[in-house]
């Protein structure tokens, strides 16, 4: 059963995002909540899983402190309980606001924008902690939404080098991998030059091989991966084995792109994260809004997220939501300010 907070922190939530609670006081001039919309409410709210946790934190001790003094909510008159929502909801804002700033500030990627002359992706680096396999590297790009990247001209090969300075990602000569390969089913395969592909699909028309290169001059393994190689200020591309006998694996990182763009509106996906536009709810490189669950807040399936839906989560609250699996929004593992935050984004009908 649900505990008395956990009810009073979902019936409050209820009142606020159906407009109960903006109703009936404005005339009295003694609801401060009577200036903001449920939209933004809703805005607000969905926008910061931490702004969520924060104010579910704040509820809870609250709750707690007033049953342990021999006050419960239900003591106070409705517009004292409104208000000292109001100042406690302001009061956490500014403090998520700060911590959502500080996640934001960590991204090492960098824009090749295209006022620069560039496409709008995103660059960055994986890896550089003991060797790292081809297959494993994009791997790990994938998760956070990326892809081994691709070069198609000479201005977005000398853009990409600045990641070369980073001392973690070479190991003596071998620098990190791009995302070639070669195709050994395609028409135009053969050793060493061709059926060379892009992750991507892009033509692969640019090259900057090293002189002699590719060779394939591993014996007994093919080499069918695209890596730099030289020294961080003398670049060039080089064939080499994934797992190759002829040497233990040398490479330490990979360079990753963002170039997704889900929802077709002309812009990098992973930049309007950065920026908030987009809300990434699980941390997968994936807007929220793209997807597949169309309404993910709703846990009971009945087609409306609402207050029940939302004690279900409280209810769940720190477990991995068994009883209730769809309380955890995210499929993390865990049932947390992340899966609030996108229950209350997505309040009300599902579409």
């Amino acid at each position: 059963m649900a505990r008395l907070a956990d009810i009073q922190a979902a019936r409050l939530a209820g009142a606020l995002l159906t407009g109960d609670a903006v109703k009936g006081d404005a005339v009295k001039g003694d609801a401060p909540f009577t200036l903001i919309s449920r939209r933004k409410v809703r805005f607000w709210i969905g926008a910061s899983a931490t702004l969520a946790a924060i104010i579910l934190i704040s509820w809870k001790v609250e709750s707690h402190d007033s049953q342990s003094s021999g006050l419960s909510l239900g003591a106070l008159s409705p517009i004292q309980e409104k208000d000292m929502k109001f100042t406690q909801a302001m009061s956490v804002a500014v403090a998520a606001g700060s911590i959502c700033s500080g996640v934001m500030a960590q991204s090492t990627a960098v824009q090749w924008t295209v006022a620069s002359g560039g496409n709008g992706h995103w660059y960055g680096i994986v890896g550089g902690v003991g060797t790292i396999g081809w297959h494993e590297s994009r791997g790990q790009a994938q998760n956070i939404g990326a892809d081994l990247a691709s070069v198609d001209s000479d201005a977005e090969w000398g853009f990409i080098r600045q990641f070369a300075s980073t001392p973690t990602a070479w190991n003596e000569h071998h620098g990190p991998w791009l995302g070639g390969y070669q195709d050994e089913t395609a028409a135009d395969f053969s050793e060493p030059a061709g059926g060379w592909r892009w992750v991507t699909g892009r033509p692969f028309v640019f090259t900057a091989w090293l002189s002699g290169q590719p060779s394939n001059d591993c014996d007994f393994n093919p080499e069918n991966y695209l890596h730099m190689y030289g020294s961080p200020s003398n670049l060039a591309w080089n064939d080499i084995g994934e797992a190759s006998t002829c040497s233990a694996l040398p490479v330490r990182a990979a360079i990753v792109e963002y170039s997704a763009d889900c929802n077709s509106d002309g812009i990098v996906d992973y930049g309007q994260i950065l920026s908030g536009q987009l809300i990434d709810a699980n941390s997968n490189g994936i807007p929220d809004i793209c997807e597949i669950d169309p309404c993910p807040g709703d846990i009971n399936l009945n087609s409306i997220v609402d207050a029940v839906d939302l004690a279900m989560v409280l209810t769940s609250w720190g477990t991995s939501g068994s009883e209730y699996p769809r309380a955890d929004v995210n499929q993390d593992g865990v049932v947390n300010g992340p899966d609030l935050g996108a229950l209350l984004g997505g309040w009300g009908l599902c579409p």
